[in-house]
């Protein structure tokens, strides 16, 4: 873990860091970092507690430093979270995804649970479209959904509030992820997942009936696909909707409920980045492509010139997002969470 935290492929190293495993004499295991100088990794965000400096020992010659206990335990009603003081829990292995195989985490001391991955069961919560809920601390268990899910949800967002959506198509161009194989292998069902990095390969997705839990009047009415290309850094949603009032990189096709034209889609989104969703949200003029935005912590970046209208009802938008942003967006929802945990009423 000290080293995959120190040196990374995509992020480039974590200079100015040091990273090491100390056990105590008491027999726990801690990851120790300390930073001796400004991180120069790129998109590197730093969220430690500074009360926790001079955990090494080093003294003035670190600038930060932090300890940050490990533990090994496949069981969640086994770790010790009561004894951490941890009150909200990002889980993110992947095996846990029901709001009932997550209640271990609450009995083992957690208050709250995040997840990383879409859920069967858990509300889905999007900062900045639906995350009032959130706030006012009504779940225990909520998602995050994905990169791909938070970004479509925005442009949906935006859509439905100034123009109304009839139905809409979405294909994600999503860049290679930990589950993308150097070489063919098997795979389940889906035998094309199972084909080697080297190929684009088209993937189903539920993206956008998930997107149906929140905006459930869209139900039946947006499909989605993505496809797995061997590059690194960002996605592309592309989304062609059929219009009404209201709407890595996905790309949207979009039919409206109302006449309008694109120009007018695009001073929508543009007036909402500077506005309501601007942590969220951006609007891009200038030409970009994928490693232009793969750092950025936003979870939509709107590429306004490389969407266009059929006609006055439909629409291909196109739009960006990446693994970066997600993270912040997952760090959002539990402050979120963690803040409806110190404002709630005690119960008598």
């Amino acid at each position: 873990m000290a080293y995959l935290l120190t040196h990374d492929t995509q992020y480039g190293p974590l200079m100015d860091w040091t990273a090491s495993v100390a056990t105590s004499t008491s027999g726990s295991v801690k990851l120790v970092l300390a930073q001796t100088g400004p991180s120069r990794a790129r998109g590197f965000r730093h969220h430690a507690d500074p009360a926790s400096e001079n955990a090494t020992g080093a003294g003035a010659e670190c600038a930060t430093s932090f300890a940050i206990e490990t533990l090994s335990e496949r069981n969640p009603l086994h770790i010790p979270w009561r004894r951490l003081g941890v009150e909200c829990v990002l889980e993110t292995c992947g095996v846990f995804i029901s709001v009932d195989q997550c209640m271990a985490h609450m009995q083992a001391g957690a208050k709250k649970v995040v997840l990383s991955t879409p859920s069967p069961d858990a509300p889905l919560i999007v900062c900045g479209v639906n995350d009032e809920a959130a706030k006012q601390g009504k779940y225990d268990v909520v998602s995050a959904g994905s990169g791909q899910i938070v970004c479509l949800a925005i442009l949906v967002k935006v859509l439905k509030e100034n123009f109304g959506v009839v139905e809409g198509l979405a294909s994600a161009v999503q860049s290679a992820s930990s589950s993308t194989r150097s070489v063919d292998g098997v795979a389940g069902k889906d035998l094309r997942s199972g084909r080697g990095a080297n190929n684009i390969i088209p993937t189903p997705n539920a993206a956008a009936k998930i997107i149906a839990r929140i905006f459930p009047e869209l139900e039946g009415s947006i499909a989605s696909i993505s496809y797995h290309v061997p590059t690194w850094g960002a996605s592309l949603l592309d989304f062609k909707c059929l219009h009404a009032p209201c709407a890595h990189s996905p790309q949207l096709s979009v039919k409206t409920e109302k006449p309008v034209a694109y120009e007018d889609i695009k001073r929508a989104f543009r007036t909402a980045a500077e506005s309501e969703l601007q942590p969220f949200l951006a609007c891009a003029e200038e030409p970009i492509v994928s490693s232009d935005v793969a750092f950025d912590s936003r979870s939509c970046i709107f590429d306004a010139d490389a969407g266009f209208s059929l006609n006055k009802n439909f629409f291909k938008l196109v739009s960006w997002y990446n693994e970066t942003a997600f993270s912040v967006r997952c760090l959002d929802l539990i402050a979120l969470m963690h803040h409806s945990c110190t404002t709630a009423p005690k119960k008598l």
